[in-house]
């Protein structure tokens, strides 16, 4: 997942994992169904083969885009559960960089603003970030 919202699910970094699959249409199939909800889960980090711990959260896509970051509209990790379907990118990236994993939230916020997703004066306070999302 990138801290815009796109989701990727088709590949392991740039080399394919699986094929086109049906998970775009069950997306949008549940966010346009008549009181339907699309959720997202996923963790949020990995062990490389190395053994060391990774963010699931990307400042940029590295990988193949499965799900636009405007289809998503719920995204789950064990640290929390966020809408963000509809809202600007300023406000999905400090909702997605909330429910990533607490080692990396300040480097996923350095990433943000050097990216100009954020504002590079925004006081985030990541020791209770999602106490205040």
């Amino acid at each position: 997942m990138t801290l815009g919202g796109q989701c990727i699910s088709e590949s392991m970094g740039y080399k394919p994992y699986s094929g086109i699959g049906g998970q775009a249409d069950f997306v949008q199939g549940a966010w346009k169904s008549k009181g339907g909800k699309a959720f997202l889960a996923l963790y949020s980090t990995y062990t490389d083969s190395k053994g060391e711990l990774h963010s699931k959260v990307s400042p940029v896509a590295k990988g193949w885009i499965a799900i636009s970051r405007w289809d998503v509209q719920y995204l789950v990790t064990e640290y929390g559960c966020v809408y963000i379907k509809g809202t600007g990118m300023r406000e999905r990236v400090r909702k997605i960089i909330s429910i990533a994993h607490p080692d990396f939230r300040e480097w996923l916020v350095y990433e943000a603003k050097r990216l100009n997703l954020i504002e590079s004066t925004s006081d985030i306070n990541i020791k209770h970030m999602r106490q205040s999302i």
